[in-house]
């Protein structure tokens, strides 16, 4: 699912991917469905949070994500 999300997120929402990774984190490891843990910007960096703050990347970055949820869902469906 992760994989789905971040593909659609590097068509181009205007910050840069750091692409996919893998840890042990609470919020993912205690959660029984399919779970992603999304860092759409650093706040810390000013140039990050400048962009992060507009609405129109706030528009991409959903739009990005429901569309990869709709490509992981499709395919899992197809596989059932």
């Amino acid at each position: 699912m992760a994989r789905a999300i971040a593909r659609r997120l590097a068509d181009g929402i205007g910050l840069k991917n750091n692409g996919v990774s893998f840890g042990n984190y609470h919020v993912l490891r205690e959660n029984d469905r399919p779970a992603a843990l999304l860092e759409l910007g650093f706040l810390s960096n000013a140039k990050d949070e400048k962009i992060v703050r507009t609405e129109q990347y706030q528009r991409n970055a959903v739009v990005a994500i429901a569309n990869g949820l709709a490509d992981y869902f499709a395919g899992s469906a197809s596989r059932v």
